[in-house]
């Protein structure tokens, strides 16, 4: 008897095949949805990597777009707006990891290595104790007072006033209310006087403090209205980019846009003051100046008080900044390192590193402007040679300045 198959039938009892491309295409379909889903978790997890927008607010600080006249007045008079230690809350920056890891030194310090901007360059070197005016490896440092000895650069001495109507513009100041026609007034009247061969002068310094109080109240607001520009985000950009393009930086262009992390939206729109810079430091007044460029030249931009080194210890000469430290610790003359935040730190808030190319500081590289713990210092000449600022003043310029900014220093 024949047998017949029902292969239509008993097809249907057999388990389907799947060919080989099928499982790689699902397999590789699996990778990149969890691939998607862990970038998404680490973008919102992560903490954010350089000092919280708002963070670094100064004891003392106006928040405000706008700032009573009576306070304008009295950072005038007084010369010391930028007086108020900053304290800040912790926090990292992918641009200076280091900071907790880096060898910077007051003036006399031992060598230095850090990175910025995501640079890992090191650099050795620095300056021994007896490099920078001599003395012993026992403390120094006096908080509020001179070294023993007294040092004849320990007063400021001003060069000569040059244009006239200072008090005009002075009493005019002090009826403003607005930060930005503060600016305005102030600017006209420095650059009148830079013209004249008045920079650092008394009236220089004096209507410069006007100058710098209402540059700190605007860009405490995130209103700045003076020569900032709006950049619009488009596909490709991220803040590094943004920074490197406007000569300025990351933790700048986060903490006037008050962002808290890298995090940037296409079509978003931020704010942005471009640079280029440069600082000037007269070491007999005590004055360092900060310079941006505009289409008609230089134009100041802000005027601070700072200290010096005694024995008459920092260099003169061309420098440009090579790495900027937020937080940093100090590696003390006898091998000792201080955390930030100590007592026997006197970094402050910020190490902006020199790089010397011509004078006495050529090819040094322990030389810095920084911050520090102790206000009365500022104005008077007690470091080892690098250049002391108010917290509040050295975050300014952190924000600011982008490594390679030339600085020169004279007498």
């Amino acid at each position: 008897m024949p047998v017949h198959y029902d292969f239509k039938n008993s097809s249907r009892n057999l388990p389907r095949r799947r060919n080989a491309g099928y499982k790689r295409l699902r397999f590789f379909g699996v990778l990149l949805i969890v691939a998607a889903i862990t970038v998404a978790v680490v973008m919102i997890i992560v903490p954010d990597t350089a000092p919280q927008s708002g963070s670094d607010t100064s004891k003392n600080e106006n928040s405000g777009t706008e700032q009573k006249t009576e306070q304008l007045s009295s950072s005038g008079e007084n010369n010391n707006t930028s007086g108020n230690s900053t304290q800040n809350s912790s926090a990292t920056s992918t641009q200076n990891s280091n900071n907790n890891s880096s060898q910077v030194g007051d003036g006399g310090a031992s060598s230095n290595s850090g990175t910025d901007s995501g640079s890992s360059t090191s650099n050795t070197g620095g300056t021994s104790d007896t490099d920078n005016g001599g003395g012993s490896l026992e403390t120094w440092y006096q908080k509020g007072s001179t070294v023993p000895g007294g040092d004849a650069g320990d007063s400021p001495v001003y060069k000569p006033n040059q244009a006239p109507g200072a008090d005009e513009v002075i009493a005019k100041l002090k009826t403003l209310t607005s930060p930005d026609e503060v600016i305005s007034v102030a600017t006209a009247f420095l650059m009148k006087e830079y013209s004249s061969g008045g920079c650092c002068s008394a009236n220089w310094n004096q209507i410069g403090a006007y100058l710098t109080a209402a540059v700190h109240t605007e860009f405490s607001s995130g209103k700045w209205k003076n020569n900032s520009i709006i950049h619009k985000v488009s596909a490709g950009n991220n803040l590094s980019t943004i920074a490197r393009r406007y000569s300025t930086t990351v933790e700048g262009i986060k903490k006037i846009n008050k962002k808290r992390n890298n995090l940037l939206r296409i079509g978003e729109r931020l704010t942005v003051i471009p640079g280029k810079w440069r600082i000037t430091i007269a070491k007999n007044s005590h004055t360092l100046n900060l310079w941006k460029q505009e289409k008609n030249g230089w134009q100041i931009f802000a005027v601070f008080p700072i200290g010096v080194g005694r024995k008459n210890s920092t260099p003169t000469g061309k420098f440009n900044i090579s790495h900027r430290l937020y937080h940093p610790k100090w590696h003390g003359p006898d091998g000792r390192i201080f955390a930030y935040g100590d007592k026997e730190n006197p970094l402050g808030e910020c190490f902006l590193k020199l790089s010397g190319r011509t004078g006495r500081g050529a090819g040094r590289q322990g030389y810095g402007i920084h911050g520090s713990p102790d206000d009365t210092s500022v104005g008077k000449a007690l470091s080892r040679g690098c250049i002391r600022m108010h917290n509040q003043d050295v975050l300014l310029l952190y924000y600011l300045v982008p490594v390679t900014t030339p600085v020169e220093i004279t007498d």
